[in-house]
């Protein structure tokens, strides 16, 4: 299985490659596969074996960081990947005779399963990487104005340039991560910097206020700091809370 947000933020980072290489199920594994080798064969055809590694490549790091950012639990499968060559493929439509295959009934199915997918989601029916989808669209859309169009380059440059800034603040600073959260904790109380400890566990609980662990940590670096009171209620309260 691939590895958590958490993992992938404390140094695995070729995760991000290597999970839109997993797959939950068989029908999960076979729905993608079709979509890359359909959508896959005539974009590598028209843009050229090497620039095609490139952008797969690319797109699944820039997917699966998008994801990370907004969910705690990994990325599986490569969706994302299969709608940044529909966002590319979509807008080049013109220029690469091959990209037909994307009729308007088959760009209407895209949209409505993008949006569908958040609908399982919040309604518990399915898990589904919803980021990676949005992120791969907007991915392909980028790269597609950026390199292959003209009339929209600039705006394309620079929304591109603002997707991989995003992608790397990521890494430096998403405070509305959990799993971002708990590893700046976690590396904090690792390093013995209790007080920055205690502000990222704080604002942990805050937002996971049944973490037992999380108490028991913040317990450790509230001792540390001298408030032995504070410690001790924490303590208390990991030890209610650890099932």
């Amino acid at each position: 299985m691939s590895s958590s947000p958490a993992q992938i933020l404390m140094g695995e980072y070729w995760v991000l490659i290597s999970s839109a290489m997993v797959h939950t199920a068989g029908l999960h594994l076979a729905f993608n596969m079709y979509w890359l080798y359909t959508l896959g064969t005539p974009m590598e055809h028209a843009i050229g074996k090497i620039p095609f590694l490139i952008f797969s490549l690319t797109a699944a790091v820039t997917c699966s960081t998008i994801h990370m950012a907004f969910s705690d639990h990994p990325a599986i499968g490569a969706s994302g990947v299969v709608y940044a060559y529909f966002g590319f493929m979509c807008i080049t439509r013109k220029k690469y005779s091959s990209f037909n295959l994307l009729d308007d009934r088959l760009i209407k199915f895209f949209i409505a399963w993008l949006f569908l997918c958040i609908v399982l989601t919040q309604f518990g029916i399915m898990n589904i990487a919803n980021g990676a989808h949005f992120g791969g669209v907007l991915f392909g859309l980028a790269v597609a104005g950026t390199f292959v169009l003209t009339k929209y380059r600039v705006l394309s440059t620079i929304g591109l340039n603002l997707l991989i800034a995003f992608c790397i603040t990521v890494f430096v600073w998403c405070p509305w991560s959990n799993s971002w959260l708990w590893v700046k904790a976690t590396q904090a109380l690792k390093n013995e910097n209790y007080e920055l400890a205690f502000k990222y566990y704080t604002k942990f609980i805050y937002k996971n206020p049944q973490s037992s662990e999380a108490y028991n940590n913040r317990s450790i670096a509230q001792y540390n700091l001298g408030k032995k009171k504070e410690a001790e209620d924490d303590m208390n309260m990991a030890k209610e809370l650890k099932p």
